[in-house]
């Protein structure tokens, strides 16, 4: 999946959604999980920034929903979150 802010590296693709509003940033998230090989794929590192706040990463954690994930991480850069996908 080749877009503008994703890219992959191996088994990880990344996300830049910080420049997104929320509602944007879900959906965006939403459409890339939806069409993703998880077979390919095992981990999503999403980009969301800290300096302008946690509206996206909040979301990320409470409403972002899929039954590819396997789990959610706060990684030592703030301004990332790591969706662990179910193989």
């Amino acid at each position: 999946m080749s877009s503008l802010g994703v890219y992959t590296d191996e088994n990880t693709m990344v996300i830049d959604v910080h420049n997104f509003k929320v509602l944007e940033a879900k959906c965006y998230l939403e459409k890339v999980l939806a069409k993703l090989d998880t077979n390919q794929i095992n981990e999503i590192i999403v980009i969301h920034g800290y300096n302008n706040g946690t509206k996206i990463k909040d979301m990320i954690f409470i409403s972002l929903k899929s039954k590819k994930i396997s789990k959610k991480m706060s990684c030592w850069n703030e301004g990332r979150t790591s969706l662990i996908l179910k193989q």
